[in-house]
């Protein structure tokens, strides 16, 4: 439930961060984003700057999730 409702705040905040930005600003906001299942990254974005930016995080996640599940599978396997 707790994971349900962080959801969703989450949500709530990034569409209060574009609404406001788009007000105050009054230029149009491009944003981007990634979904990441498994080992698979949709990327999903706003230009090419931002394509370049997603890669080189789902990277960095890619790695750090491999690590942290090399590091349990070490644990749980270890004498």
């Amino acid at each position: 439930m707790t994971g349900f409702v962080f959801i969703i705040l989450g949500f709530i905040l990034v569409f209060l961060a574009l609404l406001v930005f788009s007000l105050f600003t009054g230029v149009e906001a491009k944003g981007f984003g990634f979904i990441l299942i498994g080992p698979i990254p949709i990327i999903l974005s706003g230009g090419a700057e931002a394509i370049y930016i997603l890669l080189i995080i789902t990277i960095v996640l890619i790695i750090a999730i491999v690590t942290m599940l090399a590091r349990a599978i070490r644990r749980v396997f270890s004498p």
